[in-house]
């Protein structure tokens, strides 16, 4: 049964291997799950201190990943509707200036969770995901999943449609004179499901990189984590993975302040902001991702 214990200067939350460290004075968590049963405080010079919306929180870089979830071309190229100063786009310059340099700067992982349906995945939609994706608001009716809509839809359409789950979206326009397939909605490998050229760069050097390369993570659900993915879960587990950073797109989906990004209303991500402070874990953002890394840097 989880309990609360009481070590010499913090309270045991939870039970080991999966457990925090809750510090009473001066308030702080520490998530960094040092070895029971005598919990020895963390180096400053390999912990990364991370302010929040509440208490700081202690985690270890080398046991860290950046979540990055939806930062893909059907959401963010504007070849498909998104302004390039849309949430989306917004979250995604300050991942690529301030939230990723500091992530690697530290060691932290970055792991790209994004989706991509099969042919076989396609055949076994749940309801919700079909509500969210395979419905015509403006004509009000369900288009089954990899039909293509009867009328010819712009490229801008089709940013704007939420109906057509595995439809053909065709060729667009580039803005650079060029153009390209952007295949069918939602399905892994398309065009429309890639990376924006300027994170697809990051990913393919990340990727690259002789240790802790960069994980590319598949999801056919709104959540990444849902049951049925144990690709995800395994994923992280195998690669030693026990603290998670969200960002990306949507904000009402994940939570980290500045590098989230999401065209629902405020109070959703507020909301959302709310339950993660309050309940889930905790809430940051990049500045202080970076400025955490710059001082334990200099603490080594």
């Amino acid at each position: 049964m989880a309990r609360l214990l009481q070590t010499a200067s913090h309270i045991l939350v939870g039970e080991p291997p999966n457990f925090w460290l809750y510090n009473p004075s001066p308030t702080s968590y520490d998530l960094t799950r040092p070895p029971a049963p005598h919990f020895p405080l963390p180096s400053p010079s390999y912990t990364l201190r991370l302010e929040t919306t509440k208490e700081p929180v202690l985690v270890s870089p080398d046991h860290t990943a950046l979540v990055i979830v939806d930062m893909q071309n059907l959401f963010l190229s504007p070849s498909l509707g998104a302004a390039p100063d849309s949430p989306g786009n917004l979250a995604k310059k300050v991942l690529v200036d301030t939230a990723i340099p500091a992530a690697r700067k530290a060691g932290i992982r970055i792991a790209w969770l994004n989706w991509g349906f099969t042919e076989h995945e396609l055949e076994s939609v749940p309801p919700s995901v079909i509500k969210a994706f395979g419905f015509d608001k403006q004509r009000q009716e369900f288009v089954d999943c990899g039909v293509l809509p009867q009328e010819n839809l712009s490229a801008a359409d089709v940013g704007r449609r939420t109906g057509g789950l595995g439809f053909d979206i065709g060729r667009v326009d580039l803005g650079d004179g060029t153009s390209v397939e952007a295949g069918r909605m939602l399905m892994r490998d398309a065009w429309n499901m890639q990376l924006p050229p300027d994170l697809d760069r990051i990913y393919r050097e990340g990727r690259g990189l002789p240790d802790k390369p960069d994980l590319w993570i598949h999801k056919n659900r709104m959540s990444g984590f849902w049951a049925g993915n144990r690709e995800a879960v395994e994923t992280l587990k195998e690669a030693g993975i026990k603290t998670l950073l969200f960002s990306g797109t949507k904000t009402d989906c994940a939570s980290w302040r500045d590098a989230c990004g999401t065209t629902s209303p405020d109070y959703a991500s507020e909301a959302v902001a709310f339950n993660c402070a309050r309940i889930w874990g905790f809430v940051t953002n990049s500045s202080d991702l970076k400025r955490g890394v710059e001082q334990m840097l200099s603490a080594s």
